[in-house]
């Protein structure tokens, strides 16, 4: 498809938006210490999330948009509650933040098209294990060909070579596109894309894979006692 300019993704590199951040005294003070972008933010419109907006009441603002996700999260999602949405959702289904094989059957069980292996970046739990120490138990639990996710603690193209030779079908990226926004703007971004990519490159060429689908050939496990 002939894509407008105006509108093509750079890299074809899709894109979104975590929970908005609660505004507190420091994020105040990092504000008024940028302000040409903060008067940017204040001229344009404020980011929206089409997924919810018809939920919640028109005028409302970025803060009230981000409680209503909290409110509706926080204590809310299970499995019964997951397939009372499948029943009446018929788009895709994506869950989100599973870490155990168990889980991973119970969420495929209730109709998801799709999940996400994530500790939400280690910030709600501590004492989470690594989604690189899961991800390849929960690939074998839900078969090979099911969309698989995974996200945390991605820096490096090798990262990346690391997680899909672990079983996942696609890689989410936050931190690093992050660091290159903010030192670069839209440059930063795409430079953080071009470096990834060609880590990756890089990687995979010294191990002698020469196709994404084969880098799980080239795991290998400590076997020892």
């Amino acid at each position: 498809v002939d894509t407008p300019t105006a509108i093509r993704r750079p890299h074809d590199v899709r894109n979104g938006m975590s929970v908005p951040p609660r505004i507190d005294l420091s994020a105040v003070l990092q504000i008024l210490s940028c302000p040409s972008w903060a008067l940017a933010q204040l001229v344009n419109q404020p980011l929206k999330f089409e997924n919810f907006e018809r939920y919640v009441p028109q005028g409302s603002t970025l803060g009230e948009r981000g409680q209503f996700l909290v409110d509706i999260m926080e204590g809310r999602v299970h499995a019964e509650w997951v397939k009372k949405l499948r029943d009446q959702w018929p788009g895709k289904l994506i869950v989100k933040g599973i870490m155990h094989p168990i889980d991973a059957e119970k969420y495929m069980a209730c109709g998801a098209d799709g999940l996400v292996v994530s500790n939400h970046g280690g910030r709600q739990f501590d004492a989470a294990p690594a989604t690189a120490d899961v991800v390849a138990e929960i690939r074998q639990a839900v078969g090979p060909s099911y969309p698989l996710i995974v996200d945390g603690g991605v820096r490096t193209g090798l990262d990346i070579a690391r997680f899909l030779a672990l079983g996942a079908d696609f890689v989410l990226i936050g931190r690093a596109f992050a660091w290159g926004i903010a030192a670069a703007g839209r440059r930063g971004a795409a430079h953080v894309t071009g470096v990834l990519g060609k880590e990756l490159q890089i990687a995979m060429t010294q191990m002698g894979c020469d196709k994404i689908d084969s880098l799980s050939d080239f795991l290998t496990c400590d076997e020892s006692p």
